[in-house]
């Protein structure tokens, strides 16, 4: 097993450790390393019996089936307050992962009128290049949904009467158990007044209002959780204030917060997740809801949990959608072939939607070329698992004998910003290494899609006929703006060096 920094780092990591800077990456043979090869890691290029793999961000610190990790970021919890740099930085990185798996989660949207799919993503995305319009998330639509439901169970919470014995007025027993009854005997005395003391009390069944059940219960742990998580996301929206979606997530969370302060004036309890539900959570049609509701959250949270893990590789799926969302809308490009694409209820190792290979292919017609877009070929060439890139551009002229050429696409995610013109450099050294070894034009140029972090700007290198580019993107706001925008002005750049 070998640990890489980069994708094009030439050796391992240095010392087996990895930081917030580098890539969770590692080599390995399936022949030697028969346990590893068995380890649930996400398979990047597979070529015989080399693999390129994925390893998961570790959940918390202390993991032991990671290799070593220093200064890393972990997922912070819903509602905590930032009190460090470094539980910032986490805070940062999960609001840019929440931006990028909104745009993928638009692909899911489209895919209800596959006819207009490509033109409905990238009006999504368009969209979201604006950051005073907030994206759709489950809380925006309970916040819609849900106030109906808690504005009823305010005026009709339900309670019940707990018996208890405790001494009371003579005057005002109601009802005396036996145990009540053993103790009146044993009271010094010969009548009922002396036996009632000096107090004219006696120990008898009373009734109490209690408000701690289990239905009640899960009404405060719902309204708890759905005010951390409308904390969070309009925290994450903040450039949004002024529209529907904030003001109804702000308004909700206010909601919640007051009924939450009558909950614990009432004594209601909080209820553990896998709690079996009663009569009333399954039959009264508003707590039933409002548990409802409660689970989609929690299970949002574990869902969360594993996309935090393998954040790189959805970042890939991302990378993918952008590169073919260019391309379609790049003038004289038209879509002739697409494969498949599946969406999973349950993303697996980061990814939500899995798909055939080739992702799409384009006919670009000025230059009478066809573009494939290959995401994770499987099984690479002997080429690809060199570049040890996962996403490909394969062209190819339709009257011409020539190779097809090949441009790879690295995808690399890290929490710090990665410095483009050091990576540029380096991939075009292996560009150049690699056309060497293979005594052919077949790769020439290379792009890298990085995560800008908010802040933009690609670089160009080059060196002699081999060009590298490094272009920042994200999931919303100028930055994604300004990485479609370079990006597609690489294409098209591309496309006119080898016409």
């Amino acid at each position: 097993m070998t640990l890489l920094v980069r994708p094009w780092s030439p050796g391992g990591a240095n010392d087996q450790v990895l930081g917030p800077a580098d890539c969770f990456l590692f080599e390995l043979s399936t022949e030697g390393d028969s346990k590893l090869a068995r380890a649930p890691h996400a398979r990047l290029i597979v070529h015989g019996n080399r693999e390129l793999r994925l390893l998961p961000y570790p959940a918390s610190r202390g993991s032991s089936a990671f290799p070593t990790v220093k200064d890393l970021p972990f997922k912070p919890q819903t509602g905590q307050q930032v009190r460090t740099p470094a539980e910032s930085a986490a805070e940062d990185a999960l609001f840019w992962m929440h931006a990028v798996l909104a745009r993928i989660d638009d692909l899911n949207s489209a895919l209800d009128d596959p006819e207009y799919l490509w033109d409905q993503l990238a009006e999504s995305w368009r969209q979201a290049q604006d950051e005073s319009q907030a994206f759709m998330a489950e809380i925006v639509w309970q916040a819609r949904v849900i106030p109906s439901q808690l504005g009823v169970l305010r005026k009709r919470i339900r309670r019940i009467l707990r018996r208890s014995r405790e001494r009371v007025p003579i005057n005002r027993a109601q009802e005396i158990d036996r145990h009540s009854m053993i103790w009146f005997a044993r009271q010094p005395g010969r009548t009922t007044a002396e036996r009632a003391g000096p107090g004219q009390r006696v120990l008898a069944i009373a009734r109490h209002e209690n408000f701690d059940t289990p239905e009640n219960r899960v009404v405060h742990s719902y309204v708890r959780l759905a005010r951390l998580v409308s904390r969070q996301w309009m925290l994450e929206h903040t450039q949004a204030k002024s529209g529907g979606r904030y003001r109804s997530v702000e308004k909700f969370a206010r909601s919640c917060r007051r009924f939450q302060r009558e909950l614990e004036t009432l004594g209601v309890g909080f209820e553990e997740a896998g709690t079996t539900p009663n009569y009333v959570l399954t039959e009264d049609r508003d707590y039933r809801a409002v548990r409802e509701a409660w689970l989609r959250l929690l299970r949002q949270e574990s869902v969360e949990d594993d996309l935090w893990a393998w954040q790189a590789n959805s970042w890939c799926d991302f990378c993918v959608l952008a590169l073919t969302l260019s391309l379609y809308e790049m003038d004289g490009a038209e879509l002739i072939a697409q494969a498949p694409i599946v969406w999973c209820d349950e993303a697996s190792l980061g990814q939500k939607f899995v798909h055939d290979t080739p992702f799409a292919v384009f006919w670009l017609q000025p230059e009478n070329m066809i573009i494939e877009v290959q995401s994770r070929p499987t099984p690479a060439s002997q080429l690809q698992a060199a570049c040890r890139a996962w996403i490909w551009l394969r062209i190819t002229h339709i009257s011409s004998h020539m190779i097809p050429r090949l441009v790879p696409v690295w995808t690399p995610h890290a929490f710090a910003r990665l410095d483009s013109h050091a990576s540029a450099q380096e991939a075009t050294l292996l560009i150049e290494k690699i056309a060497n070894l293979s005594q052919c034009d077949t790769i020439r140029q290379g792009l890298i899609l990085f995560p800008a972090t908010g802040e933009g700007g690609a670089v160009t290198v080059e060196r002699d006929d081999i060009r590298v580019v490094a272009i920042p993107l994200d999931g919303s706001g100028a930055s994604l703006q300004d990485g479609m925008s370079d990006l597609g002005s690489f294409l098209l750049s591309f496309f006119e060096r080898i016409r």
